[in-house]
């Protein structure tokens, strides 16, 4: 199982550096940063500055716990330190996304919860110094995730999927969430409306995009 958690851990640390040479897609350089995390079914995955001092942390979560990892480049050290944003019952975190929620300069994490059919905040203290809040804003349960604000408002909006062969039928709907509220931490300031206007088929997971070069957000999904 220690093989495993490492072997998980390890996939979304390879360094990349692009060759001059066109034809030369890269080399990847693996980089060993937590050879025993706390986390056995890692589903969550994640990157940002949370700690704001210009360089990029990342984040895993799982079962019931999220965790980041504060890179060190700025204080010239070589191990990367864990910090458990948050740890409690088995939620099953799942499909998340990191974004200034409420706009006060600190990045947060939007994120599934798989056992419990939620869509959860984790609001950031501040230089992600301490536990995080978790709040929940409602259902249906995501492994999706994306923000992006798709009407210019200078608010972020909330994309979601959930995959449909454990889902239950929700996969068949991308979910928008607008904030409409003052508190983007309180379930009753987000309005939540079906992307789709048909059923998008069995699947799982979407992405964003302007496929059109009209400006305008656009979102892909099998």
């Amino acid at each position: 199982m220690k093989q495993l958690k490492q072997l998980i851990t390890t996939i979304i640390l390879f360094g990349f550096t692009l060759s001059t040479a066109a034809q030369n897609p890269g080399t990847f350089k693996r980089l060993i940063i937590d050879d025993d995390p706390p986390i056995s079914r890692i589903w969550a995955k994640g990157k940002g500055d949370f700690n704001g001092n210009g360089f990029t942390d990342f984040m895993i979560a799982g079962e019931g716990s999220v965790i980041w990892y504060e890179n060190p480049a700025q204080s010239g050290r070589t191990e990367w330190i864990r910090h458990i944003a948050y740890s409690g019952p088995n939620i099953g975190f799942e499909g998340c996304a990191v974004g200034d929620i409420n706009n006060n300069g600190h990045l947060d994490i939007v994120i599934g919860g798989y056992h419990t059919s939620m869509v959860y905040i984790l609001e950031n203290p501040g230089y992600g110094a301490g536990p995080w809040k978790i709040h929940p804003i409602g259902g249906p349960k995501t492994d999706a995730t994306y923000l992006y604000d798709l009407d210019g408002d200078g608010k972020l909006e909330i994309i979601t999927r959930a995959s449909e062969l454990w889902s239950g039928g929700v996969g068949r709907d991308i979910q928008i969430w607008k904030l409409t509220g003052k508190d983007p931490f309180n379930a009753t300031s987000w309005n939540r409306v079906r992307a789709n206007r048909r059923d998008v088929g069995t699947g799982e997971h979407f992405n964003i995009g302007d496929v059109n070069s009209n400006g305008k957000m656009d979102i892909i999904n099998v």
